[in-house]
């Protein structure tokens, strides 16, 4: 399988990216921090539904945004997921079979392409990580290839065997002890057995005292805590309900205000329509008089009737003024009004008044679930030395009190054995008993020595090992000839793999990858910064070798990821990355 592209959307520090992956050497070419990562988290993200560092499905979202999208386009699949806004996964194979559902998707892939295990681990090199397969000691290494290969399962099971066997072999020692007890002298067992019975009721009285005693002061402690944090929701209840309270008021007063707002705006409109009339009305007199003309009738006039209207004009101004004056005081009075209700809209804009009241519900039902604050009150200044030795007492004391109750009943069953006959059956059971645990630790002492002795899961490995070609790929890379042993020893020309040079490592490294990778069928490789640590000279014989990778057709897609430039020499095609601002840009060259 190789990777053809992807498309993300509102996802990590990619807003809208679309990736194209061709056959070769892929170059994500870029600065630090500037996203190349988070296009292989994007990739892993599509195929595993997991991060790399465990992030919550709200850190996938970019900057906030209420989607995050992510398609993935391989040569045997598509698959599309979706997060943030209704969540929806759907994967459509080559052959036009849809699965749906994120479960299904995850488990379509670990089942037909790689499990998540060896995607993280041989698929992908994260940074600085190149050589830790060749580093690692003997122990480790076999561990790693054991989960790799999916034989942890047989150690786990080897580990399991033996805790079985160890706890048989505790069942064993209580029936031996049991019956040891049962066999010896019954008269000097049955005054022992008493004598003990009541030595370990007289410890049992005492240890209840004391546990009655650290109860009561566990019982206090916690009071005393609660105590405190009913009174910090009490105080913070108050707070809120002040806030509430306040805010609430404002928004009558706005709704008192903004009626009287319109109320003066209507009278203001009024007063301007009178306004306009009674100029109309002048207009027309100033006009006629001139021409010495009746206002109403237009005739010729007097002397007599022209100082009457001219009188009347005197008095229509005087009216004018008047209005004009009531108009500027009604409107001092608008604007005023306007500036309060503007003043209140802008503190009422950004308050949630529904969540100040959910959260003092919320307080409210926390607070009346508590104590009452006057009874927690008595437990205020309650003080021990030592509050964690207090607790660690307390259970020491309970787990003592178990132990001597199960003695006690063990005493009571042995005195009851030796007094009756039909314990007597029981004591012949636990015989029985203990020839049947005998036999079965017999049977799982072989198994264990079968898988431990015969290292069977070593031997599972080495076989997987040597299908997998690990040697002859190696040879590709004219560095010697690697070999290993049943425990994975490594050998380059029979020096060991820690005291070789640094391109025999990172060509031991490469060559069991591409091996693994061999089978499980996957076509694809993705080296994440793999120059860190590497000199010039081990830089340069690891571009010699990714280009042997590939023309050898070990693989049929690499994806290095990179900061250097001159990687641009080998690569087949370049994916350029750059931040803008706050969110990647790809630029395909």
């Amino acid at each position: 399988m190789i990777l053809k592209d992807l498309n993300l959307k509102g996802t990590f520090c990619h807003l809208n990216t679309e990736v194209e992956f061709k056959e070769g050497i892929n170059l994500i070419l870029g600065e630090n921090g500037s996203g190349k990562t988070s296009l292989i988290e994007a990739i892993y993200l599509a195929l595993y539904n997991d991060t790399f560092k465990a992030k919550k499905l709200k850190d996938i979202g970019y900057f906030g945004e209420k989607c995050a999208d992510i398609t993935l386009n391989t040569d045997r699949f598509k698959i599309v997921r979706r997060y943030l806004r209704s969540p929806q996964d759907f994967l459509v194979t080559r052959e036009g079979q849809k699965i749906e559902g994120r479960e299904r998707c995850l488990k379509y892939i670990e089942q037909n392409i790689a499990p998540k295990k060896f995607f993280q681990h041989i698929i992908y090199t994260a940074q600085g990580r190149l050589l830790d397969i060749v580093e690692m000691t003997n122990s480790e290494r076999n561990e790693f290839l054991n989960y790799i290969l999916n034989l942890d399962y047989i150690t786990d099971f080897v580990r399991l065997v033996t805790k079985s066997y160890n706890t048989l072999d505790n069942h064993k020692k209580e029936v031996y002890l049991l019956l040891k007890k049962i066999e010896s002298s019954k008269i000097e067992q049955k005054k022992e057995l008493i004598e003990s019975l009541k030595e370990t009721e007289k410890k049992l009285e005492t240890i209840e005292k004391e546990i009655e005693k650290l109860e009561k002061d566990k019982e206090a402690l916690e009071f005393k805590k609660l105590y405190y944090e009913k009174e910090k929701i009490i105080k913070e209840y108050a707070k809120l309900r002040k806030v509430y309270f306040k805010y609430k008021n404002l928004k009558e007063e706005l709704k008192q205000k903004s009626l009287e707002l319109q109320e003066i705006k209507h009278k203001r409109n009024l007063i301007e329509k009178e306004m306009k009339d009674v100029q109309k009305t002048i207009d027309k007199f100033k006009n006629l008089l001139k021409e010495k003309k009746c206002p109403y009738c237009e005739r010729e006039i007097d002397k007599v009737e022209y100082e009457k209207y001219e009188n009347l004009l005197l008095n229509l101004n005087q009216q004018l003024l008047e209005l004009s004056e009531s108009f500027n005081q009604i409107n001092t009075i608008y604007k005023k009004l306007k500036y309060f209700c503007d003043n209140i809209n802008k503190k009422l804009q950004n308050i949630n008044l529904s969540r100040y009241y959910n959260e003092i519900v919320r307080l409210r039902i926390k607070a009346n679930k508590m104590p009452s604050i006057h009874y927690l009150k008595q437990y205020k200044n309650f003080k021990v030395e030592n509050e964690e030795l207090l607790i660690k007492n307390y259970e020491e004391m309970l787990s003592l009190k178990e132990r001597l109750e199960d003695y006690k009943k063990s005493i009571k069953w042995q005195l009851d054995l030796l007094q009756t006959e039909k314990k007597m059956k029981e004591y012949k059971e636990l015989q029985e008993r203990k020839e049947k645990i005998e036999n079965l630790m017999e049977k799982l002492n072989k198994f264990k020595k079968v898988t431990t002795e015969q290292n069977l899961a070593g031997e599972l490995r080495w076989q997987a090992l040597k299908q997998s070609n690990i040697e002859q790929i190696y040879k590709v890379f004219d560095l010697g000839n690697l070999d290993y042993d049943k425990n994975f020893n490594l050998y380059v020309d029979g020096i060991p793999i820690y005291a070789c040079s640094g391109s025999q490592k990172v060509a031991a490294v490469l060559a069991i990858k591409l091996a693994l990778l061999g089978l499980y069928k996957v076509d694809f490789i993705i080296l994440d910064e793999p120059t860190i640590y590497l000199d010039k000279k081990r830089i340069e014989d690891l571009k010699q070798m990714l280009v042997m990778i590939y023309e050898k057709k070990f693989v049929r897609q690499i994806l290095l990821i990179s900061h250097i430039d001159s990687f641009t020499e080998i690569a087949n095609h370049i994916i350029k990355i750059k931040k803008d601002k706050q969110y990647s840009e790809i630029i395909m060259i």
